[in-house]
């Protein structure tokens, strides 16, 4: 016994409980399995309507999408992540 009146046996397998926890979560589904492994091709799902027409953009739309290539340009690193970078002022 310890102080608190507890057997050392106890507190050894208090200590092992998380690893067991793990191992006791459920599996996943076949389906979701199938879904994981399709959302890399597919991509998330659409919120919006998929069945309304598209819609043209906005002259407001237009006008940042403007604002945004002007201001921001597109650079690839070494390893092929490509980022925005701030246009400089030349």
């Amino acid at each position: 016994m310890n102080l608190f009146g507890k057997s050392r046996a106890k507190s050894a397998q208090t200590a092992q409980s998380p690893a067991s926890a793990e191992q006791a979560s459920p599996k996943k589904s076949r389906g979701l399995r199938m879904t994981e492994t399709f959302l890399p091709v597919f991509g998330p799902a659409q919120v919006g309507d998929s069945k309304q027409p598209i819609r043209p953009a906005s002259a407001e739309e237009q006008q940042r999408e403007n604002d945004l290539n002007s201001a921001f340009v597109h650079k690839t690193s070494p390893d092929g992540k490509v980022y925005l970078v701030e246009r400089s002022a030349e």
